[in-house]
Formats: C-alpha cells, structure tokens, sequence
C-alpha cells in the first residue's frame, strides 16, 4: 500500500526527551498512530515496544487505513485524544485477523502448536492467538475437522 512506517525512536522530529521516556518506559501505552493528509498516509509506531507487539500494533493501524475510518482523531480539551470504542474495536478485530486468518490458527490447533511456535513462527504474542481462536470458535472448529476425518 506504499504507506511509510517511521519508529519512534530514531525520528528526527521528535525531540530527544521524548524519545528517550519511550526507551526508558517501555510498558508506556503508547503504540503508533496515523498521520494523514488527503490521500497521503503514514504510520508512527513504538519501536520500543516488543517486535510482536510492534507487528500488532501496525496491522491494527493498518486497519483503520484499510476500514476507511476517520484518521482526523478529535482531541478533548484537556489534550487527550478522544477514543471511539466502535473504530479501536473494528481496527484490532481486523489486524489480528490479517496477521492470523482463522484457517492459520485452525491449523495450529489441528497440529498442537505450542505456544513456542506459535511466537516465532508467526511472530504474533500468545494474547493475540488467544483472542483469535476465542472470537473464530477455533477448538470448537477443530473438534468438528477432526470428528469429520477420524469417524
């Protein structure tokens, strides 16, 4: 899609201080956000954060961008952005969903992949698996391939 990612930690725009908090608090909320102007898009992210954290976070701000959502985010007049439950939600049910489809971990269930080669193989946390196969019924699913080709 030609969007350019920019990690914050080594952003030339950013001052200094702030760059060095997000190295010194790496637990810090902050994940990335979209900068749009017309039709040009780009993304920031915290490239502090854990690199399957960090995979998370730019599908999920990926997302938005492919679900058309308004990347003008209102502020509030304390400064703090304002948080449309609806958009987050659609955005984070479809960037686990681009980095784990529902036929991916139906397949991991089906051949008992541990939560080892869950990680490293798709680079996605355990959370993150866990919530596919909870909102995909995955178990469910699986019981039902195995029933159908085991009699």
């Amino acid at each position: 899609m030609a969007i350019p990612i920019f990690g914050i930690s080594d952003n030339p725009v950013l001052p200094k201080e702030m760059t060095d908090y997000w190295a010194n608090h790496p637990k810090d909320p902050f994940s990335g956000l979209i900068i749009a102007d017309g039709h040009y898009k780009e993304i920031h992210h915290n490239d502090f954060h854990h690199p399957r954290r960090q995979n998370s976070d730019l599908a999920h701000e990926l997302a938005h961008i492919l679900l058309g959502h308004d990347l003008d985010a209102p502020v509030r007049e304390n400064g703090e952005r304002a948080y449309d439950r609806n958009t987050e939600e659609e955005a984070k049910w479809l960037g686990a969903t681009l980095l784990l489809p529902k036929k991916a971990t139906l397949m991991m269930v089906l051949n008992s992949y541990t939560r080892e080669m869950i990680e490293s193989e798709f680079q996605v946390s355990w959370a993150l698996f866990q919530y596919r196969i909870q909102v995909t019924d995955t178990v469910r699913a699986a019981r039902n391939v195995k029933k159908k080709y085991t009699g």
